[in-house]
């Protein structure tokens, strides 16, 4: 039996220059979480339980990819 939650809608933008805005969805019962992942940056370099390089970076990377990242 496989512990893989599938069919969840997922949508990632960019809020502002350091901050990746994150929407999930669960299409079964319809619950929205809504998160923030920020990079270092921000935070003039100091670690906190928001930021998170390294997602950031990656996140980045696929909106610049598809034209989404404004800058």
């Amino acid at each position: 039996m496989s512990k893989v939650l599938n069919d969840l809608n997922l949508s990632i933008w960019q809020k502002d220059d350091y901050t990746i805005a994150i929407t999930v969805q669960n299409k079964v019962t319809g619950e929205k979480f809504i998160s923030t992942i920020e990079c270092t940056d921000k935070r003039k370099a100091k670690d906190m339980s928001r930021t998170h390089d390294k997602l950031f970076n990656h996140l980045k990377d696929m909106l610049v990819q598809n034209n989404k990242w404004n800058k």
